[in-house]
């Protein structure tokens, strides 16, 4: 004889209810449905990840860009306004030393007053500059939007993503070169035009 121990379902299938009924088959119908219920929600729950082809989004986060053995960090707010131009915005502790970059086509200018100068290698001494001129400009953003490089010399990892309606998106990204790392925390996306 088989004993049965509280909340058991063979137990609820044979135990009678004050009104004489049998809750089994009403139990077992409750279970399967919060089941299934559960498992559509863990579906629904789960968004596309956003295309590679995506315009006008932002991302605002952190960066640690290590070259050498020198390493610098920044608070950053990247916003696509169309698939050929990007503007960046990086800023130290305390708004300390803001730089604004923008990106026209394959051209990364530097914001100094209210002109632009194309960023020069020679010109750049700090790590988060220095990796901005090495990196291709017009793959940067498809790298934060979780997309591999087809460049040989940069490796790119996603090791987290988060949901961010209507899509998913990275939360941490890793862009690996020569002498270079570039660490990504992206804490907020915003996404517009929403489909």
């Amino acid at each position: 004889m088989r004993h049965s121990v509280p909340g058991d379902p063979l137990r609820l299938h044979s135990e009678v209810s004050r009104s004489g009924t049998r809750l089994g088959p009403i139990a077992l119908i409750a279970v399967l449905t919060a089941g299934c219920t559960y498992f559509e929600q863990e579906r629904a729950g789960v968004l596309l990840r956003a295309p590679a082809s995506l315009y006008s989004w932002e991302a605002r986060g952190k960066v640690a860009v290590t070259a050498d053995t020198s390493t610098e960090t920044a608070n950053f707010t990247w916003q696509r306004q169309n698939p050929h131009a990007d503007i960046v915005t990086f800023s130290g502790p305390l708004a300390m030393k803001q730089t604004t970059l923008e990106r026209q086509g394959n051209k990364l200018l530097r914001k100094v007053g209210d002109s632009l100068r194309r960023v020069d290698l020679d010109a750049s001494t700090d790590p988060i500059s220095t990796a901005l001129t090495m990196l291709p400009p017009e793959a940067i953003g498809n790298w934060l939007l979780g997309y591999t490089s087809d460049r040989t010399e940069w490796r790119v990892e996603v090791s987290e993503w988060h949901n961010s309606a209507p899509w998913q998106a990275p939360k941490r990204v890793t862009i690996r070169g020569i002498d270079m790392e570039i660490r990504v925390i992206i804490s907020r996306w915003a996404f517009e035009p929403i489909p």
